[in-house]
């Protein structure tokens, strides 16, 4: 038991000082009590000392910790995928009756032994049972890392998950599940009857391109199940239908993508819709459109490579940039290179700088006119230069020794995206050989690529891509990198996933974010009914952000109608948030006055009804059987009572552990205290009664 007071604890015996005194006035210096017998006056003096010291006690306000032990059953966790793919099909009533009867029958069946936790997961991931259905993401992640916070150190026995496997947000459900330290018994729901459906799967374009020139983008189509119905790709740039093209027949004989090359004459945003029709009856229709802006910026742009000798990197890099609208790539000896007959919007440095090559009035001058750089560590590379010239990442030599590192993509990534399935060609990759170093990037720094060492996947970066100073920075920890594309070549006879990393990586570095000086961003797509945001950024003419203007916004939907709107402020950012928008293309100016310059941006941004929920509507059984088998459980099918049944039947309960539980509690709350009090005051009041005083 633990006593802890409100107030000063030395208050206590003060309160018993005055007690004993107050006893002494009342029971030896009081004439008229000394006519009780002195054993009497001695009991009664203990009472009003026993009582003023209760009394004193209990204000100085005491709290009490009790300790006890107590016995818990083992936890059952019951999640069940509260999206809106559970019942978007033609029998969704029968569906919802189906995970109704689940819940309840795994609650009846197993509550006796255990102790059963209910948990949605969707949008959010909350306490409670199904209801309605509505969430419009499956995030499995989100789930687990939820579980596992909230139940540390708590007897979870496993975890029973309804769902139909329709994931479309965080990470892979299985790798997702890596550390989750209980079983996990999986409860497959949802339509699993594959229809005729076609499918734009996945389209590949670059965000930003040069002007003026024409820009690529690749279309994979998709088809299940469609027969021999006749189907169309179409693509559509600011509204007009500029390329088509018939599809075969045969779906068989289908390639995986399409190319198609568009033109972009003018500096600005250009909205690209692709589609996929045809004049049969599909049931979903959802997937087959996919909308994306793509920006240009206006100018043409140079790439500069430096190197101290020949390397078959520098021209893997040229040829990956080959075709390129807008972009032209120099490679130059680091010994025959005269600085002023370039001006480069990206520096690439092959193992630079070293020991020969400080270039340190180079170095200066790029800081001074903000130049990206990529730089590909080699053991040549003086690793303290490169410490000097950023702060995107410290690095560490250890040892002068090469090793050789395989890449492995994270999945997290964020800063720009590339098709995917890149992760599993990447992890074919041969290794690169590079300096052993340790690694210390800044919070703005983004992984691209982890290193995997003798099969072992370390937390250290492959590729890196951050900002220093605010200045785009990437990083390449070894060399070997044309191995990559010629391994493309060999096992897949195209370069085009090598060639789409390079110009992807270059296209991020190259972006000069602080030349406009005003940026607006919004979503190219939002779904109808969905929350979303817009951020803009204003930098003033020493390129450091500010937010003191204001910012004014106005929203105009296709039909003419105009809302207005004004930009909070959100540390050195500006932020606004939008909720309620219908199904339209909405075109946005937002405009600031920075002292005597007037900034402004224009752009479009389209609302659709379609949800991620809606992309699939087939339960992917696979991928539940292979979680299921990942963490120890089982799987069941949903409809099947009697298979349900079984797995239940076969969980038994593990044995019941002790803990120790606590709780406070204020002595006065405790109702003997008062009871007692009385008593002693009520004896007190008897025994004066008794012997004739009051």
């Amino acid at each position: 038991m633990l006593f802890e007071t409100q107030y000063p604890a030395w208050l206590l015996p003060v309160f018993l000082v005055l007690a004993r005194v107050a006893a002494w006035i009342l029971y030896k210096k009081n004439i008229r009590n000394r006519l009780f017998p002195p054993a009497v006056r001695l009991i009664l003096a203990f009472i009003r000392i026993t009582v003023i010291g209760i009394i004193g006690l209990l204000l100085i306000s005491p709290w009490i910790r009790a300790r006890s032990e107590k016995i818990r059953k083992p936890i059952i966790i019951l999640a069940e995928d509260h999206s809106h793919s559970i019942v978007n099909n033609n029998d969704s009533v029968s569906v919802v009756a189906r995970v109704q009867s689940l819940t309840k029958q795994i609650t009846d069946q197993l509550q006796g032994s255990f102790q059963v936790d209910h948990w949605l997961f969707g949008d959010s991931v909350r306490e409670g049972v199904s209801d309605d259905f509505s969430d419009s993401k499956t995030d499995f992640e989100a789930l687990f890392n939820n579980l596992r916070l909230d139940y540390t150190d708590k007897p979870v026995q496993s975890l029973f998950l309804i769902s139909d496997g329709n994931v479309n947000s965080g990470l892979d459900p299985v790798a997702a599940a890596t550390d989750l330290p209980f079983t996990v018994n999986v409860i497959g729901i949802g339509d699993t009857l594959p229809h005729p459906d076609l499918e734009i799967r996945e389209v590949l374009y670059n965000r930003w391109i040069h002007t003026p020139g024409k820009f690529k983008i690749r279309v994979y189509p998709f088809q299940k199940g469609w027969g021999s119905d006749t189907a169309e790709l179409q693509v559509w740039l600011n509204n007009h239908l500029v390329r088509r093209l018939s599809l075969d027949q045969n779906p068989d004989s289908w390639r995986p993508w399409y190319d198609f090359t568009l033109k972009a004459d003018r500096p600005g945003e250009y909205p690209v819709e692709v589609r996929i029709q045809s004049s049969a009856k599909e049931r979903n229709l959802s997937n087959n459109t996919r909308f994306f802006t793509v920006r240009a910026t206006g100018d043409e742009g140079e790439v500069l490579c430096l190197f101290t000798s020949v390397n078959p990197d520098v021209g893997a890099i040229q040829q990956a940039l080959q075709g390129v609208s807008g972009l032209s790539f120099h490679a130059v000896n680091i010994d025959d290179y005269q600085q002023d007959t370039l001006n480069p919007g990206l520096i690439i440095l092959h193992g630079l700088p070293d020991i020969g090559h400080p270039m340190q009035e180079w170095f200066d001058k790029w800081a001074k006119e903000n130049k990206p750089v990529w730089w590909i560590i080699t053991p040549a590379t003086d690793i303290k230069s490169v410490n000097k010239r950023q702060s995107a990442v410290y690095l560490t030599r250890k040892t002068d020794q090469a090793e050789e590192m395989q890449p492995v993509f994270n999945p997290r990534f964020s800063l720009f995206t590339l098709p995917g399935d890149f992760a599993g060609h990447m992890k074919a990759w041969p290794p690169l050989a590079g300096p052993v170093m340790s690694y210390r990037s800044a919070s703005s720094s983004e992984v691209f690529s982890f290193q995997k060492i003798l099969n072992v996947t370390l937390e250290d970066p492959l590729i890196l891509l951050g900002r220093s100073n605010g200045v785009h920075q990437g990083f390449v920890f070894g060399e070997g990198i044309w191995r990559w594309r010629i391994y493309e070549y060999l096992a897949h006879e195209d370069h085009f996933y090598f060639d789409q990393w390079v110009r992807q990586v270059v296209q991020y570095l190259m972006i000069d974010e602080h030349r406009d000086r005003f940026l607006v961003h919004f979503p190219a797509v939002v779904s109808e009914g969905d929350n979303f945001h817009a951020t803009a950024m204003l930098y003033n003419s020493n390129l450091e952000p500010v937010n003191e203007p204001d910012v004014s916004l106005v929203i105009r939907d296709d039909k003419g109608r105009s809302a207005k709107y004004q930009f909070g402020r959100e540390a050195n950012h500006y932020l606004l948030d939008f909720s309620g928008y219908e199904q339209g293309v909405y075109r946005y100016r937002a405009e600031t006055v920075l002292g005597r310059e007037t900034f402004s941006r224009k752009g479009l941004f389209r609302v659709r009804t379609i949800h991620a929920e809606d992309l699939n509507r087939i339960a992917d059984i696979a991928l539940l059987k292979r979680l299921a088998v990942s963490k120890e459980g089982r799987f069941v099918y949903g409809f099947n009572e009697n298979e349900v049944k079984n797995m239940l039947h076969d969980i038994k309960p593990e044995a019941s552990s002790k803990f120790v539980a606590y709780k406070w509690s204020e002595l006065i709350s405790r109702g003997w205290i008062l009871w007692l009090l009385a008593g002693l005051l009520a004896l007190e009041w008897f025994v004066r009664r008794w012997y004739g005083t009051r």
